[in-house]
C-alpha cells in the first residue's frame, strides 16, 4: 500500500512472464499452523476408528467428507465460526448429495465429468466471493468429485448422506471445542497479528523502498482483517468489554500506520506478546487523557463510535461480490472439464483426479495461477514418491493404514501453510491411501494413474486459464479506484468541518483503510492478467497517495483533539512540523487546546527555544496547512475524471481566458515550465480535451483550444470544486471572509513580486 516516490506511468504493462523464482521457496509457518492439524485429526479419526472397529472401511470416503470440514474457519470468532462451519457443512453435503445422485443415475463418464467442472465451478465462485477459506474450494470439490466416481445404487444415496452428515456434526463440534479453553482467542490472534504487521512497517519505514511498500501493505491488510473478525463478533456479547479493548488496540496499529516514523515498533510488540495467552488484554491508556492504567471510559466510549456505526452498516450484497468472479468460474469450469475429458481419452488414471488438479490451479490471477500449477505438480511427483515408500508399511494391515492417513493428514496441514506444495507432499499419499480403503490396489498402478493426471490436469487447467482472459480486471480497479476516491472525499469533506461527530469521522477513516487495501489487492490480482488494457496505474498510485494523506490527517485530527497531558501510549504520536505537516515527536505536555495544530508546533518551538520569533510559521504554517486539506478534497473529482491538478489548470486557464493560447502563454497562466506544459498538452490531446491549430505565418508556433469535451469536462467539475470551497467556508461571515480575501491578496502581491529577491 506504499507509494513509489519515482513520477508514476499512465499504463501497466502487460506481463506474460512465468516466474519460477520463489515459487517453492518455504515460507514462515501460520502462527497457528498446528490447530487446524491437530483439529483434522480429532475430526477424521473418530469415525475412522469406528468404520474400523466395524469392518467397514469402505464407507470411509464419505465420513471423510464430514471431518474434512474441520479445516474451515479457524481464524474466525467462535461466534462466527459456528455458522461459517454450518453453512461449510450444509455446502458439502449439497455438493455430495448433488454427486451421489448423479452417480446412481449415470454411468457415462462423460457426463460424470461435466457435472463435476460444473460442481467446482460454483464452488469455486461461492467461496471466493464469501471468502471461505482456507483451504477454499478444493477440499469441496475433492469431495464431491470423489463422489462422482464411487459406484452406488439411488437407494445408498440417503445412509451415504447420513454418514456423511454425522462426521460433519463431529467436525462442528472440534472446530468448536477450544472456545471452552481460550472464548477470545481468534480475536486475539487478529490483534495481535495487526499490531505485529505494523510494526514491522514502522521498523521498515524509510529503509528499503519496496521492504517498505509491502509492510505497508501488509500493515493495512492485518489491520483490516482485524476490524473484519472484531466487527463480526456480538455487539452485545458476553465479552463485549474485551472486544472493546482489543478494539482499542486496533485503533493504537491504525495510529502507528500513519505515523510509522513515530511509532515504537516494541512497544507494539509488547502488547501483541500479552495477547498470546488467556491473560487479561492489555491496556493501552486512553489518547486523550494519558492514562495508561484506567483511562477514561467517556473518551473510550467516543473512541469506538466509528466501530458502532460500521456495526450498524448493511453488509454488501452476495450477488454483488459473485459478478465480478464470473471468469474464473468460466475458467475452472472450463479447465476442469477439459482436464477430465483429455484423461478419458488418454485411458490412464482417474478422471476425478485431473479435474481437480484443474481446480486447484486457479488463483487471482494468471500469474499466481501458474505458480500454484508448479507447486502442484511438484507437490504430487513428491507426494508419490513418499507414497511409494510408506506403502509397505501402510499394507501391513488396515489399522496401519488409518494410522498412516491420520499422519499424512496432521503433516498436510502442518506443512501447507509454509508453502503448498510441501503441503501436498502429504496430501497425495494420504488420497492414495484413502482409496484402498476399499480393498488392496496395486501401488504401482496408483503411482503411475497420479502422476499422469496431475500432468494432464496441471497442463489443460493452465491452458484454460491462459484461453479464458479475465477482461474485466481492468474495470475492476477502475471501480475501486471510484470508491477509494469517494472514500477520501468524504473522509475530507468531514475534516473540513470544525465540529464533526467523532464516530462519523472513526467510520470515514476505518471506510477510507477498507477501500484502499480492496483497492491494492484489486489491482496487484489485474497486474498478473494477461490479455486485458492497459491499467490506470498513475490514477491508482494517485488514490493511494491522496488516501494515506487523508488518513494520517484523520489520525492528527484525532491525537490533536486529545488535549495536553496526552501519555505515549497510542504507539505512535503524530503531529505536524514547522516544514508543513509531516510528523514530529510531540514530546510531553504538548497539546492543542484551541484545535489548531499549528498551534501545538508553535508551543513546542517556544518551549525549546524560547527566543524564537514563531510569529511567521504561524502565518506560513496555517497556510500550508490549509491548503494542504483543501486540496485533498478539491482533488477527488479530478481523479475521477483521470485528471492531474496541473492537468486541469491548463484546461482551467484555456476555459476562462475563453480564446486560443499557445504553449508559452499557458506556462506563464499556469505557473509552469515549458516543458511540463508540452509533455502535459500532449496527453489532453491524445484524450481529446484539446485541439492545436498550427499559425498560418510562423509554423513553429501553435494555438490550443478546448474541444467540446474539454469544455464539458471544466464546466462539470468546476462547480462541484466551487460547492466545496462555499461550504468550507461556511463558518465564516461575510466581512470575515472579505476581511481574509483582502489579507491573503495583499501577502500574494508582495509574494509575487518579492519572492525570487527573498530566495536569492
Amino acid at each position: 500500500m506504499c507509494m513509489s516516490s519515482a513520477t508514476p506511468t499512465s499504463a501497466t504493462p502487460l506481463r506474460r512472464r512465468l516466474p519460477l523464482a520463489g515459487v517453492l521457496r518455504p515460507g514462515r509457518p501460520s502462527d497457528i499452523w498446528f490447530k487446524p492439524a491437530l483439529s483434522v485429526v480429532a475430526a477424521v479419526a473418530p469415525p475412522n476408528l469406528i468404520l474400523l472397529a466395524l469392518g467397514r472401511l469402505d464407507l470411509a470416503m464419505y465420513t471423510m467428507a464430514g471431518s474434512l470440514c474441520a479445516l474451515y474457519a479457524h481464524n474466525r470468532p467462535y461466534a462466527a465460526r459456528a455458522r461459517v462451519l454450518a453453512w461449510v457443512v450444509l455446502g458439502m453435503l449439497g455438493g455430495v448429495a448433488v454427486a451421489l445422485v448423479t452417480a446412481s443415475l449415470t454411468r457415462d463418464a462423460v457426463v460424470l465429468v461435466t457435472v463435476g467442472a460444473l460442481l467446482a465451478a460454483a464452488q469455486k465462485v461461492l467461496c471466493d466471493a464469501t471468502r471461505v477459506g482456507p483451504p477454499g474450494n478444493v477440499v469441496l470439490t475433492f469431495i464431491s468429485s470423489a463422489s462422482l466416481f464411487a459406484p452406488q445404487s439411488l437407494g445408498q444415496v440417503p445412509g451415504h448422506l447420513a454418514l456423511a452428515a454425522a462426521a460433519g456434526a463431529w467436525a462442528w463440534l472440534v472446530g468448536m471445542a477450544p472456545a471452552l479453553l481460550r472464548p477470545t482467542g481468534p480475536e486475539r490472534r487478529a490483534t495481535a497479528h495487526a499490531l505485529n504487521a505494523t510494526a514491522a512497517y514502522a521498523e521498515a519505514h524509510g529503509a528499503d523502498e519496496g521492504r517498505a511498500r509491502a509492510a505497508r501493505a501488509a500493515g493495512y491488510a492485518a489491520v483490516q482483517a482485524a476490524w473484519q473478525t472484531l466487527l463480526s463478533l456480538p455487539a452485545n456479547s458476553a465479552r463485549a468489554t474485551t472486544r472493546h479493548a482489543l478494539e482499542r488496540l486496533v485503533v493504537r496499529a491504525e495510529v502507528a500506520l500513519a505515523a510509522p516514523a513515530d511509532a515504537d515498533p516494541e512497544r507494539l510488540r509488547t502488547w501483541a506478546r500479552a495477547l498470546r495467552g488467556t491473560g487479561r488484554v492489555p491496556r493501552t491508556g486512553d489518547p486523550r487523557t494519558g492514562d495508561a492504567r484506567t483511562g477514561d471510559s467517556r473518551a473510550a466510549a467516543d473512541e469506538l463510535l466509528g466501530v458502532e456505526a460500521e456495526l450498524g452498516a448493511r453488509p454488501v450484497p452476495l450477488w454483488h461480490r459473485l459478478v465480478p468472479l464470473a471468469p474464473l468460474g468460466v475458467r475452472t469450469a472450463l479447465g476442469c472439464a477439459l482436464a477430465g475429458y483429455a484423461s478419458l481419452a488418454l485411458g490412464i488414471g482417474r478422471p476425478y483426479w485431473a479435474l481437480v488438479t484443474a481446480a486447484a490451479l486457479y488463483q487471482a490471477n494468471l500469474t499466481l495461477t501458474w505458480s500454484r500449477a508448479v507447486q502442484r505438480v511438484v507437490g504430487n511427483l513428491g507426494g508419490a514418491l513418499v507414497f511409494a515408500a510408506v506403502a509397505p508399511l501402510a499394507h501391513l494391515g488396515q489399522a496401519a493404514l488409518v494410522l498412516c492417513c491420520l499422519l499424512f493428514a496432521f503433516g498436510a496441514e502442518a506443512l501447507i501453510s509454509r508453502n503448498y506444495w510441501l503441503g501436498t507432499l502429504c496430501v497425495t499419499p494420504m488420497a492414495l491411501l484413502i482409496t484402498e480403503f476399499t480393498g488392496y490396489q496395486e501401488p504401482g498402478a496408483l503411482i503411475t494413474e497420479r502422476i499422469v493426471d496431475t500432468l494432464v490436469g496441471a497442463l489443460v487447467g493452465f491452458a484454460a486459464a491462459v484461453a479464458v482472459t479475465n477482461r474485466r480486471a481492468g474495470d475492476r480497479v477502475e471501480r475501486a479506484v471510484a470508491v477509494a476516491d469517494r472514500a477520501r472525499e468524504r473522509a475530507a469533506r468531514l475534516l473540513a468541518e470544525p465540529h464533526a461527530a467523532p464516530g462519523a469521522l472513526d467510520a470515514a477513516h476505518r471506510a477510507l483503510a477498507a477501500a484502499l487495501v480492496e483497492l491494492r489487492a484489486t489491482a496487484d490480482a489485474a497486474a498478473g492478467e494477461w490479455w486485458q488494457r492497459a491499467l490506470p496505474q498513475e490514477r491508482v498510485v494517485r488514490a493511494e497517495q491522496a488516501g494515506h494523506r487523508t488518513l494520517a490527517a484523520m489520525v492528527r485530527r484525532r491525537t490533536d483533539a486529545a488535549g495536553p497531558g496526552r501519555g505515549d501510549d497510542d504507539g505512535g504520536r503524530t503531529a505536524m512540523t514547522a516544514s508543513g505537516g509531516r510528523p514530529v515527536d510531540e514530546g510531553t505536555g504538548a497539546g492543542t487546546a484551541a484545535g489548531d495544530t499549528v498551534a501545538a508546533v508553535v508551543r513546542q518551538w517556544r518551549a525549546v527555544r524560547p527566543g524564537l520569533d514563531t510569529g511567521p510559521m504561524e502565518i506560513i504554517g496555517r497556510i500550508n496547512r490549509c491548503a494542504a486539506l483543501l486540496q485533498q478534497a478539491e482533488d477527488a473529482p479530478l481523479r475521477r475524471a483521470g485528471l492531474s491538478r496541473a492537468e486541469f489548470d491548463l484546461l482551467g486557464a484555456l476555459r476562462r481566458t475563453g480564446h486560443e493560447l499557445t504553449p508559452g502563454e499557458l506556462a506563464r497562466e499556469t505557473f509552469s515550465s515549458g516543458a511540463a506544459v508540452t509533455k502535459r498538452l500532449k496527453q489532453l490531446t491524445e484524450r481529446g480535451l484539446v485541439e492545436r491549430r498550427g499559425d498560418t505565418r510562423d509554423r513553429r508556433v501553435a494555438h490550443l483550444r478546448l474541444t467540446d469535451a474539454g469544455r464539458d469536462l471544466v464546466d462539470g467539475i468546476l462547480p462541484e470544486q466551487l460547492a466545496y470551497e462555499t461550504a468550507v467556508l461556511s463558518g465564516m461571515d461575510g466581512p470575515r471572509r472579505d476581511d481574509l480575501a483582502a489579507l491573503l491578496g495583499e501577502l500574494l502581491g508582495q509574494l509575487e513580486g518579492r519572492l525570487d529577491a527573498l530566495r536569492a
